[in-house]
């Protein structure tokens, strides 16, 4: 893209209609964690601005600014008025895609009633100044796009990178907030990483990351550190051997990832009444937190010309994604990623295709569960296809107990481009859950394997989800 010179501004925007149609319609039953699947429509207005702000003969220097933001209606709700098993109306659950605002601490306005009621559909997503010297140096800061590993939507904090020679780029990033501005999800920004203290106030200390990458001709090695502090410490690598990294669509490609994050996760403080630990005797997605985690991400993806073959392996061993996995998955793995930093050819399966009723994101990041997922699919003139599948199952800790949850998955999806504006999107998908003994849909404290209540059922989350787009 041509930099903007002083002044220069430019328009873009975009108009979405994102629709959800689920299958399940049974009756909701929170005594034993019984929920449908929900269906709305929304509609979602996205506009941006960028100008440049340095004189037109620079050339070196590029200096920016953006502004942008999204604003949604709902036409269609179909959890406005569902009542629970005591004929009490529930409240919507779809304020959980559109509008979420719970407090920056994610601590206000928890029940669905005064959720849906204190719901803002709208965000300012996008206000940050960018600059960049010869590709060498550059940094952003404010509200943008996130390009970070197990961050999806929008960071709200800082950036910056050096290359000190041509194949290595050191990077810092800090992120003070999280917000979300897509067409089946706007969400205020909000703390990701809070930390309560002994006296219950609360404190965002941040989450940030620290990574060294170096190029050497198919190879690609990363290390990397994130952190929040009184939280986690959690060291990883990522090795890239791709044998086409200027694919253009044309020939063979091979692209071969390994990953491997560990977190350590502080004790947090000591509790004498109860005898337990802040953050290690806490519990995230519905497992103890634990003292330290492992996940290991290995995807393997073909492509033939047009045609591309995923396959991967997401294993998590103890609770690893507590924190790392509240963000989303690694790039790469989802369609949450299908913008300016990963193809969309190599869409590996959809994450946030739950339930609204169960925080939306799959069992892929629940403790000791291993996921196998893959995908095929292909680009013809205006026409893309895929097809997808995916197994996620609950593996037992250390004490012998089983995980949360094993889930089936199978989708088609396909998209087709009527003009360089309009484009439309379809995507049938059949899910199936399996919750085990001690765990319910709706609920992320600590197992109850003894309460009778929490007893082990299937319910289907399978669904049709369309959406139509007119950028402008």
């Amino acid at each position: 893209m041509t930099p903007l010179k002083a002044f220069d501004i430019k328009f873009s925007g975009r108009l979405d209609s994102f629709s959800k149609i689920g299958f399940n319609h049974s009756k909701i039953n929170t005594k034993y964690g019984i929920f449908p699947t929900e269906s709305f429509v929304d509609i979602v207005g996205f506009a941006q601005m960028k100008v440049g702000l340095l004189p037109k003969h620079t050339t070196d220097h590029q200096l920016s600014f953006s502004l942008g933001g999204a604003m949604a209606g709902l036409p269609y709700d179909s959890t406005k008025y569902l009542r629970d098993q005591d004929g009490q109306i529930y409240g919507s659950v779809v304020h959980n895609f559109i509008g979420g605002w719970h407090g920056y601490f994610f601590n206000k306005y928890l029940t669905q009633l005064s959720g849906a009621y204190h719901a803002r559909p709208y965000v300012l997503d996008t206000a940050f100044l960018q600059y960049d010297y010869k590709h060498k140096f550059g940094f952003k800061i404010g509200r943008y796009e996130a390009n970070i590993d197990f961050m999806s939507g929008s960071n709200q904090g800082f950036e910056f990178y050096y290359r000190p020679i041509k194949n290595l780029k050191l990077w810092w990033w800090s992120s003070y907030g999280r917000g979300l501005a897509f067409n089946s999800w706007i969400y205020q920004f909000y703390a990701s990483t809070p930390y309560e203290k002994p006296n219950g106030q609360m404190i965002n200390y941040g989450w940030h990351g620290i990574t060294a990458t170096y190029d050497y001709k198919k190879l690609s090695a990363q290390a990397f550190f994130y952190f929040s502090p009184k939280t986690y410490n959690a060291p990883g690598f990522k090795l890239i051997y791709d044998t086409d990294k200027n694919f253009q669509l044309v020939g063979f490609r091979s692209q071969t990832l390994l990953m491997v994050t560990v977190p350590v996760y502080d004790s947090g403080w000591y509790n004498p009444l109860t005898k337990t630990y802040s953050i290690w005797d806490s519990a995230q997605h519905g497992s103890l937190v634990g003292k330290y985690g492992v996940t290991l991400n290995i995807r393997q993806a073909f492509w033939w010309n047009r045609l591309a073959i995923i396959l991967g392996l997401y294993n998590t061993f103890g609770n690893p994604d507590a924190y790392l996995g509240s963000h989303t998955m690694p790039m790469g793995n989802n369609t949450s990623y299908v913008n300016d930093y990963v193809s969309s050819s190599i869409i590996g399966f959809d994450f946030w295709d739950n339930t609204a009723y169960d925080g939306l994101a799959d069992a892929v990041t629940n403790a000791n569960t291993t996921t196998v997922y893959g995908s095929v699919g292909s680009i013809y003139k205006k026409f893309a296809w895929h097809i997808f599948g995916r197994v996620s199952n609950a593996n037992r800790n250390a004490q012998g107990h089983i995980g949360r949850s094993n889930e089936y998955s199978a989708a088609l999806s396909l998209d087709y481009a009527f003009t360089r504006s309009v484009f439309l999107h379809f995507k049938i998908e059949y899910y199936g859950v399996q919750m085990h003994q001690g765990y319910q849909v709706g609920y992320f404290g600590a197992p109850e394997f003894n309460n009778p209540d929490f007893k082990a059922n299937y319910q289907d989350r399978s669904h049709i989800m369309t959406n139509i787009t007119l950028k402008f």
